[in-house]
């Protein structure tokens, strides 16, 4: 998100690649960031879909993990392997 509120700014546009590398380095490294949270900087309708996109990420993991789970208990308790 903070990557993307960087690029909002035009701060990545820059002509010179480095500048860009030690914007990108400043972000990943140190955790700069160019507006307030919970955007960064990013557009409040693109972070709010973003953050939409993370929630529904996590749900799939969860739902992934309970499965993978209740499957783990079923071979365990009945020693199917």
């Amino acid at each position: 998100m903070k990557m993307a509120g960087a690029y909002q700014k035009g701060l990545l546009s820059s002509p010179h690649a480095i500048l860009n590398y030690n914007l990108i380095g400043s972000v990943l490294f140190f955790g700069n960031s160019y507006g307030p949270a919970p955007y960064y900087g990013e557009e409040p309708y693109s972070g709010r879909r973003i953050l939409e996109g993370i929630k529904a990420g996590e749900k799939e993991n969860n739902k992934y993990y309970e499965k993978l789970s209740l499957y783990n208990i079923i071979i365990f308790k009945y020693n199917i392997l």
